[in-house]
């Protein structure tokens, strides 16, 4: 697939799609130019994907209709993108034209944190008692 990266997106994604063609919006001289114009140049431009990290795109934007898959990240960071490289290329497949597909990144790059365990704490002493 042609996927273009808006310029929020880090570059270093770029080293776990090898299977496709990916450009950035600098590359494509697209940087400067506000979402809309960037949706419909991508489209002209023959990408199928556009990842970005510009959660208000999805409410700014109508991209029913179109042939562009537009992934939404929630985090730009490099960590949290890099922590959730699968579900990135997951959803870059699955993705369905004219449709934006979210992607939640972590915090701090690393897994989400441990629910904690809800109920009575265990007994001190091991949770035996000893009668004397």
């Amino acid at each position: 697939m042609k996927i273009l990266f808006d310029h929020c997106t880090p570059h270093g994604l770029r080293d776990h799609l090898p299977e496709h063609e990916v450009r950035t919006a600098k590359d494509e001289g697209l940087h400067r130019i506000k979402n809309g114009e960037l949706i419909r140049s991508a489209v002209d431009r023959g990408f199928e994907v556009l990842i970005t990290a510009d959660k208000r795109m999805r409410k700014q934007e109508v991209i029913s209709g179109l042939p562009l898959r537009v992934v939404v990240l929630t985090r730009p960071d490099w960590p949290a993108v890099k922590s959730q490289v699968g579900r990135i290329q997951r959803a870059v497949r699955e993705a369905k034209p004219g449709r934006f597909t979210t992607v939640t990144t972590n915090p701090g790059g690393g897994p989400p944190p441990a629910r904690p365990q809800l109920g009575r704490p265990p007994p001190l002493g091991g949770g035996r008692s000893r009668a004397r």
